[in-house]
């Protein structure tokens, strides 16, 4: 698995190995000497561990977690609010807001709500790339795809790839982060 961090100064994507995340990016958000504001997940549980360790260096006064739901409902999300408040010392309030970290001023978590296929494929502005919206296993999946390629093809690399990625910014302007997010996703997808 590789970790993409997203840097909001010349939107460089910096991989990093599974196995020397934590320390990477420690360092990573120390050298730039402010605090991280913003994290989009997909592996939840990688996640927490990042988190706990971010926090108990201190790195920042209020985190929000965005979650781009490729695939992740409600209830996917509320289980996985469950586990983390399991692991990490917060409280929990129901699942819209996590707040009095013993270390942090205020952590949100929230759930985005997946926007409509035209939508999505109006905020990334590519022409040549659409959004889609399957129902996979139950699952609500809205996709980025290249306009020739079928639903049917594509259908087909969501089942094989749930992007296993994590996304990490301190980017204040959650447009450019969403849409920066997903510009990398839509490279992964030129490579599979």
């Amino acid at each position: 698995m590789t970790l993409h961090v997203i840097s909001d100064l010349d939107g460089t994507l910096i991989p990093l190995k599974y196995n020397s995340t934590y320390k990477l990016l420690l360092d990573y958000f120390r050298k730039k000497k402010r605090p991280l504001r913003y994290l989009i997940a997909r592996e939840g549980w990688l996640l927490v561990k990042l988190l706990s360790k971010l926090m108990d260096k201190r790195r920042a006064d209020e985190i929000v977690l965005s979650f781009m739901t490729f695939g992740l409902d409600y209830e996917d999300l509320l289980s996985f609010a469950r586990e983390w408040a399991k692991k990490v010392p917060i409280n929990l309030d129901v699942l819209a807001e996590i707040r009095k970290y013993k270390r942090a001023k205020k952590v949100l978590l929230t759930a985005t709500i997946e926007p409509s296929a035209k939508a999505f494929a109006d905020m990334l502005g590519f022409e040549e790339y659409a959004a889609t919206t399957f129902n996979i296993k139950g699952r609500k999946i809205i996709g980025v795809k290249k306009r020739h390629l079928s639903d049917t093809k594509f259908r087909e690399v969501l089942k094989n790839h749930w992007f296993p990625y994590i996304y990490i910014t301190d980017d204040k302007n959650e447009k450019n982060l969403i849409s920066n997010a997903i510009r990398s996703l839509i490279v992964n997808f030129q490579n599979t």
